[in-house]
């Protein structure tokens, strides 16, 4: 689906205008059953990016969230999914994806809720997946809560879509 339709879809639905959370939800909702997983990525405030013979430090901004939870998603899917993924592009996770600023309290992290995971693949397997991908992406850091997901998985990772805008969900 294409933010151009999600936009058309989320202002098409009758809500009050001054919530956007609401209307998130309710746009979403029926769509829950298609996520089996909620994980839970933590983000490395800082880190070395080395340039040649000279290390640079690099601080996390905003800006960089949506490249950040690209790759990891792309690396995630070529660890699962293979040579299904990567040569035949016949299938991949499905995924709704949200970070959370920590309003200074807490770091920056993502809220991932994802499906589509191959049927011969168990839950115990994800972690060691979720593991490889999040060293390949150096942002990442080594802590991650990887859950079931139940009903209540939609309204936590929407919990910080603010009154007017959801510049927080990565559509």
């Amino acid at each position: 689906m294409k933010l151009a339709e999600i936009r058309e879809r989320i202002a098409q639905m009758e809500f009050d205008k001054n919530n956007c959370r609401d209307a998130v939800r309710e746009f979403l909702r029926p769509q829950m059953g298609d996520f089996q997983v909620m994980l839970t990525l933590t983000l490395k405030q800082s880190w070395f990016d080395k340039n040649g013979s000279m290390k640079i430090k690099h601080y996390l901004s905003v800006n960089d969230l949506p490249s950040i939870c690209e790759r990891f998603e792309h690396k995630l899917n070529r660890l699962i999914w293979k040579s299904k993924y990567t040569r035949h592009h016949t299938e991949r996770l499905r995924m709704l994806k949200a970070w959370e600023d920590g309003q200074g309290t807490k770091r920056k992290h993502f809220h991932m809720l994802i499906g589509n995971l191959p049927q011969s693949m168990k839950f115990n397997d994800l972690p060691k997946f979720v593991e490889l991908a999040s060293k390949q992406c150096y942002e990442i850091d080594a802590q991650y809560d990887a859950t079931l997901c139940n009903t209540d998985a939609l309204d936590y990772i929407t919990k910080e879509v603010g009154k007017h805008n959801t510049d927080n969900i990565l559509w």
